[in-house]
């Protein structure tokens, strides 16, 4: 089945070829077929040579967010994949099964607006008792949002886990046409888990803490505050 596409001005594609993955609707001449919201479609440059195919979203400034350099379907496979890089990755500096990290980093894992962040620790407060791994999602555009269940699917294969709370809950799905989400997805979440870091116990709240529940970009930070907060 042939894409609609998106025809770029002269000389706005040069970011986009530069690595920037987002295309604002000033930057369009125009737009070919009726491209519905969430739908993929080419991004052309002026001369008509692809830029990348992208998530369109026609409620949002931010008009179209490209997931790939090459022509591709955002399908079942296209997801496994990018989970897959974004897990082997992640094995350069963690071991997954013990510790907990941001599994999906948005844009730069080529997923833009998903967040998945992995707790690994014990349950708390309720079933399911134990140990285990609980993921936290955010679907931040319309273009993920559109595709949770394929998500969910790709995340069942890669990343299996006790359960997967949504936290959809940020201010920015506004901009994107959304509302906020915040619910278990699949399995089975506890109210809270333990999860360790440095050396210390945490409790993360999976469905009331800040954003996903637990700032795991923090890490380094928090080593470092440790030696002045004795």
């Amino acid at each position: 089945m042939e894409r609609e596409r998106i025809v770029l001005k002269p000389k706005e594609d040069l970011r986009l070829r530069a690595g920037h993955p987002w295309v604002y609707d000033n930057e369009i001449a125009h737009v070919e077929g009726n491209p519905a919201g969430g739908s993929e479609v080419e991004v052309l440059d002026s001369r008509r040579h692809l830029v990348g195919v992208a998530f369109f979203n026609p409620a949002s400034k931010i008009r179209a967010r490209i997931y790939s350099r090459a022509p591709r379907s955002a399908d079942l496979g296209f997801f496994v994949e990018a989970l897959e890089r974004a897990l082997a990755w992640r094995r350069r500096f963690f071991d997954p099964a013990r510790a907990s990290l941001r599994l999906v980093f948005g844009e730069a894992d080529g997923l833009p607006g998903l967040i998945v962040d992995s707790f690994v620790g014990s349950a708390e407060g309720g079933a399911p008792a134990g140990r285990g791994r609980w993921l936290s999602a955010q679907f931040l555009s319309l273009g993920v949002d559109s595709r949770k269940a394929l998500i969910l699917e790709a995340l069942g294969r890669v990343f299996p886990s006790e359960g997967i709370m949504e936290r959809s809950d940020a201010p920015v799905r506004a901009f994107e046409g959304l509302q906020p989400a915040v619910g278990v997805l699949a399995g089975t979440v506890p109210p809270s888990v333990l999860i360790e870091e440095n050396g210390l116990s945490f409790a993360v709240d999976m469905a009331g803490g800040q954003k996903t529940g637990w700032f795991l970009d923090q890490r380094s930070n928090r080593t470092a505050a440790a030696r002045f907060a004795r």
